[in-house]
């Protein structure tokens, strides 16, 4: 895991390829064709998580007004 990390590929792509290993691993044990599950013994790779990034009340109200009577506005359906 540690050398996809070094390759570039983002933490959470990590996570995603050693969570897809891991349950693949999950049914090769499972099936009888190996005793245990090598990936169990791995730590599952961290994802740090970000605040997001929330727009202020008046640009929502703005948003709002520009999108009052189109196809996809709230005040249509």
């Amino acid at each position: 895991m540690l050398a996809k990390r070094r390759a570039g590929l983002s933490a959470s792509s990590v996570r995603t390829i050693y969570t897809v290993l891991r349950a693949a691993l999950d049914v090769a044990v499972r099936d009888g064709l190996i005793q245990r599950n090598p990936a169990a013994l791995v730590k599952r790779p961290a994802v740090e998580r970000e605040d997001g990034v929330t727009s202020p009340p008046s640009r929502w109200r703005r948003c709002s007004r520009q999108s009052a009577g189109t196809a996809r506005s709230p005040s249509t359906v």
